[in-house]
């Protein structure tokens, strides 16, 4: 479906016009989001467009088979774009791993455990960061002289060249509250009472979940040394920045994307802040043949199908559950289809598109339940529109959503790899019949919109903040310390040692008592004999 440019579009670039001929200081800002790929980019361009609307110049950083973006309708007008040319290949090689990655998650798998899977994909990311941290790439970007980088912490690359570049520098996370990253920024998270990225546990952890929590914390510890370390080393020391985890934890200001409303509750430092929803909006019109097909569903209304960016070839035993359980609704279902014909015996009732306005599509009158894999740009754009859920988690952070949605009954779960047209026709049956999560959503779509702000105002304002005063003023003691320090290590090793010490004089002191008495005891008894 084509782009449109709405009125508010019209607005941004001309508000920005005017800002800058005001004399508003205006800073040049670089976005370095991975490749460029999926929601991490959209939630991105959504933070660049309020930062263009307040007079700020932004730069975004791509692959160059993402360099699509800059022809997009909108964007074309508010960003610049640099491209990082990859080798041929490259984009191929991409689209079969992320095709073997989703196979995996399809089967049920835990890809975070599918460690021969994940050692493919970090040399992947690797020959990138070679690419990105070209002469002519550096060049191009030094001459810029960004006074400040968002960059996304995921990628240790982005990491790496936000210190490289200098200036101020935001990490901007676009997922559930991630502590695993959160605690590498230094950020206070107990694994006592904030369960780890990608196991769907609970608010309220028992001992057990507990248990495994703390070992997961470890194994994520280890896994940034393996993962995000080691393997960019010989690519980032010699621009003398140490490693990605290092760098991580000087980094001006973190901004995440979990809201209390329905993510983990985390202590924070003034140095994050919370921007969920970024891509949150009013809903916009469709285009006519689309909102044709809305107005046809009747009373009946609208179920929204999307498995997101990637998920581009499901299994036919998957499909054929969809197509039955769709096919006995007398709900009209808009099915996201990519990449390849869809099959030629859908029901009537089912329309299939390759790109869907999401947001605008949550937001329309019509729409009655979204069904979804459980990424954090589609959660508060349900939300914000008050539209129950039926999550079907595919990988990492989606499982921490769909355990989310559920305990707060504003949906359903289930497995992808449990999926038949009975138990999918019943969820949906209780979804569209059952009051309490529409009215459960409802009631958190309130309490997200009562806010002074906007997510994409917040973040600006924080970011503009970091601009004019810088960061030290938010830092804590903490930025400054080693692990061994924050954790107390050392102080734990000290008193462990002066409580030894009063043990072993305790021990001393008795040993030299008894054997006092016993010698007085042995000299008395040698008097009366």
């Amino acid at each position: 479906m084509a782009c449109q440019l709405y009125p508010s579009h019209f607005i941004i670039v001309c508000f920005s016009i005017a800002f800058n001929l005001n004399g508003c200081t205006s800073s040049n800002i670089l976005f370095f989001n991975g490749k460029g790929e999926g929601s991490h980019y959209f939630a991105a361009a959504s933070l660049g467009e309020e930062l263009v609307a307040r007079g700020h110049s932004v730069t975004f950083l791509l692959a160059d088979h993402y360099m699509h973006r800059a022809q997009h309708l909108i964007h074309a007008n508010l960003f610049k774009f640099k491209s990082v040319q990859t080798y041929p290949s490259f984009n191929n090689e991409f689209q079969d791993f992320m095709e073997s990655f989703f196979k995996v998650a399809f089967e049920g798998k835990n890809v975070l455990y599918e460690t021969e899977l994940l050692t493919i994909g970090v040399e992947m990311e690797v020959d990138y960061c070679k690419m990105v941290f070209r002469d002519e790439v550096l060049t191009s970007l030094r001459e810029e002289m960004f006074d400040l980088v968002v960059f996304d912490p995921v990628w240790p690359c982005a990491t790496g060249l936000s210190e490289y570049l200098g200036g101020r520098r935001v990490a901007l996370l676009p997922t559930t509250l991630a502590s695993s990253y959160l605690r590498a920024m230094n950020q206070p998270v107990n694994p006592a009472t904030t369960a780890e990225l990608g196991l769907g546990l609970p608010s309220k952890l028992n001992f057990f979940q507990r248990v495994q929590n703390v070992a997961v914390a470890g194994l994520y510890f280890v896994s940034f040394v393996y993962f995000d370390d080691m393997p960019y080393s010989h690519i980032l020391s010699p621009y003398n920045i140490s490693s990605a985890s290092s760098s991580l934890q000087a980094v001006d200001f973190v901004i995440t994307a979990g809201d209390p409303v329905i993510d983990k509750i985390v202590p924070m430092y003034p140095s994050h802040g919370i921007a969920a929803g970024l891509t949150t909006a009013p809903a916009k019109l469709l285009e006519e043949d689309l909102e044709e097909f809305m107005q046809s569903s009747g009373d009946h209304g609208v179920i929204v199908f999307t498995l997101g960016s990637y998920a581009t070839h499901l299994p036919e035993a998957l499909v054929k559950a969809f197509q039955d359980a769709f096919a006995k609704l007398p709900q009209k279902v808009i099915w996201q289809w990519k990449n390849k014909t869809p099959p030629s015996n859908l029901s009537a009732n089912v329309k299939t598109m390759s790109w869907l306005p999401q947001n605008d599509l949550l937001g329309h009158d019509r729409t009655r339940l979204f069904i979804y894999h459980g990424g954090n740009n589609g959660l508060y754009e349900a939300i914000y529109h008050g539209v129950p859920v039926l999550v079907m988690p595919l990988i990492v952070d989606q499982f921490d959503t769909a355990q989310n949605v559920v305990e707060k009954e504003v949906g359903l779960n289930i497995f992808i790899s449990d999926v038949t047209a009975e138990n999918l026709g019943q969820a949906l049956h209780e979804l569209l019949t059952n009051e309490k999560y529409e009215t459960n959503m409802k009631r958190l779509s309130a309490i997200f919109r009562e806010r002074p702000q906007t997510p994409r105002e917040r973040a600006t304002s924080w970011i503009e903040h970091i601009l004019k005063f810088g960061s030290a003023h938010l830092r804590t003691p903490g930025h400054d310390m080693n692990f061994i320090e924050y954790y107390l290590l050392d102080v734990i090793g000290f008193m462990l040692l002066c409580l030894s010490l009063v043990l072993v004089l305790i021990y001393l002191g008795i040993k030299y008592t008894l054997r006092i008495v016993c010698s007085v005891f042995n000299h008395k008894k040698s008097k009366l004999a």
